[in-house]
């Protein structure tokens, strides 16, 4: 037998993506893998991960934009001019950028998903905590 030929016999051998249900495929990457009933599942999940990671990219510059808000009250409260009040920012900035570092490594070790679920928790319970508290100046 030629070479050639052994080639064709094999390639007519194997089955073809077409013999699988159109419903049932998936591409990932340039490989197409039969995904079966568990594909509704997955979608759900992948929505949902969509919908956890845009709400934290969301709230990032939120979180941000609130501290650049709450400026002119701090520098009225405290007596302090701009020059000073600018080490609001910088100290926020520098907190946040070296707990990147942290965050990343924590990751490693204990899986992104958990430190990712339970950082948002403790931020959403830190904001609603932040936000329910009275200030004695209000009172007043």
């Amino acid at each position: 037998m030629e070479n050639g030929q052994r080639t064709r016999q094999r390639r007519d051998n194997q089955s073809s993506p077409g013999d699988i249900p159109p419903d049932q495929l998936s591409v990932v990457g340039l490989k197409i893998e039969n995904r079966g009933a568990s594909a509704g599942i997955d979608g759900v999940r992948k929505w949902g991960a969509l919908i956890s990671v845009a709400f934290g990219a969301f709230m990032a510059p939120l979180d941000s934009s609130i501290v650049n808000t709450v400026l002119p009250i701090i520098a009225r409260e405290f007596g302090a001019d701009v020059l000073v009040i600018e080490w609001v920012i910088l100290a926020y900035l520098l907190s946040l950028s070296s707990l990147l570092l942290i965050g990343g490594r924590l990751g490693d070790l204990f899986g992104d998903k958990r430190l990712y679920v339970s950082g948002f928790a403790l931020f959403t319970l830190s904001s609603i905590a932040g936000a329910t508290t009275r200030s004695p100046c209000a009172s007043a």
